[in-house]
């Protein structure tokens, strides 16, 4: 009975959950019926993932509460003629003589560095950031309950499959005893019969009665 329990859910598991099971042995409690199918189904799985990627926009949000750096990094070589060129082509201003004179060094570098930091601070946001993030906390918390309803329809749907062939194996093995209590007044109508205990309509009826609940059996 409990070898065509793993059968009958292992065929109802593909069928709902669109994957496979091998099972390690005949024997299959309710219990790990139920384990089961919560590792097996791709439902839980989906619900998992979207719990994982609801929590990922919570910290999002919250993390634009953080200020932001950012940085930036140019550099810049000139040519030795553009250097050398501007030795000649600007001269300081003596107000002591109220005349120019050549620079002996070039007001320009050949290379030339600059890097740059930023950080950026939101103060203010018409309170935009605070209902994101509201919404992305809300978010998980519907995901989580979405997955508890996920768990909870598998298990019961489970349960159902479960005590539905148990059920079903019950009332064969009820039958089954039926027809065999049948045979056995058969048997015993016909030994009285023989030994002229009863009449020959009683041994009719009787196994008129006996073909009939075989039929039905």
């Amino acid at each position: 009975m409990i070898k065509k329990i793993s059968i009958f859910l292992g065929i109802l598991f593909f069928l709902l959950f669109g994957s496979s099971i091998i099972l390690g042995s005949d024997e299959l409690t309710l219990e790990e019926s139920i384990k089961i199918a919560l590792d097996q189904s791709l439902s839980i799985y989906s619900a998992k993932e979207e719990i994982k990627a609801k929590e990922f926009e919570e910290l999002s949000a919250k993390a634009d509460f953080l200020p932001k750096l950012s940085s930036s990094y140019t550099y810049t070589r000139l040519d030795n003629g553009t250097v050398n060129d501007a030795k000649y082509t600007t001269y300081p201003y003596n107000p002591l003589t109220g005349s120019h004179f050549p620079r002996s060094v070039s007001p320009l570098d050949t290379n030339t560095y600059q890097f740059n930091i930023t950080v950026t601070q939101p103060l203010f946001t018409g309170w935009r950031l605070t209902i994101l993030r509201e919404i992305a906390s809300l978010g998980v918390d519907t995901a989580k309950i979405q997955k508890e309803a996920a768990i909870q329809d598998l298990v019961l749907n489970v349960k159902e499959a479960y005590f539905g062939i148990l059920k079903a194996e019950k009332l064969e093995n009820v039958a089954k005893q039926a027809v065999e209590q049948l045979k056995a007044n058969l048997v015993v109508s016909q030994a009285f019969y023989d030994e002229g205990i009863i009449a020959k309509n009683d041994l009719l009826q009787t196994t008129s009665c006996s073909e009939g609940g075989l039929t039905k059996g």
